[in-house]
């Protein structure tokens, strides 16, 4: 599923520094994957490898970036 495919669904998409991130605003919390091309958009069960669930909360410098994206988004 593309990044549009997977905001869809509820999730914010962010791609940085190799890895991509998807975030549930309302939680904050999501899952990860490292980017590696396109490859990551293969992998549509985000309970199997290669994504693995994140805690944004324990990652103030990703999380930022999130709330920055949807301040950006609702302007």
């Amino acid at each position: 599923m593309t990044a549009r495919d997977w905001e869809a669904y509820g999730y914010t998409v962010l791609v940085h520094e190799g890895h991509v991130y998807l975030f549930r605003p309302n939680l904050e919390v999501g899952y990860t994957t490292e980017e590696r091309g396109d490859t990551w958009m293969r992998h549509l069960n985000l309970n199997r490898v290669p994504w693995r669930f994140i805690d944004f909360r324990k990652y103030p410098e990703v999380l930022a970036r999130f709330r920055k994206l949807r301040t950006l988004a609702a302007a």
